[in-house]
């Protein structure tokens, strides 16, 4: 399956096969359609990555939270 960058690269080709030009009104609808489309594929996948990182960073913590658990309470 294609990601949200692709999806939008999809889009702008179809707009740009399709001969519509950027001058009419439906061409200059479709082109910032288009390029919303492509800032809001570009947040989320920064989000994604943001993310990611962020549920690395707590799983360091659950771990280390672990440790100093077995330390001060010790093993069950």
């Amino acid at each position: 399956m294609f990601d949200l960058n692709e999806k939008v690269s999809y889009l702008r080709g179809l707009v740009e096969g399709m001969g519509i030009k950027e001058d009419t009104n439906e061409g200059k609808l479709f082109v910032s359609i288009i390029d919303v489309l492509d800032d809001m594929a570009q947040a989320i996948s920064e989000l994604e990555t943001a993310q990611a990182e962020m549920e690395e960073y707590v799983e360091t913590i659950d771990e280390d939270l672990a440790d100093i658990e077995d330390e001060v309470f010790g093993t069950e």
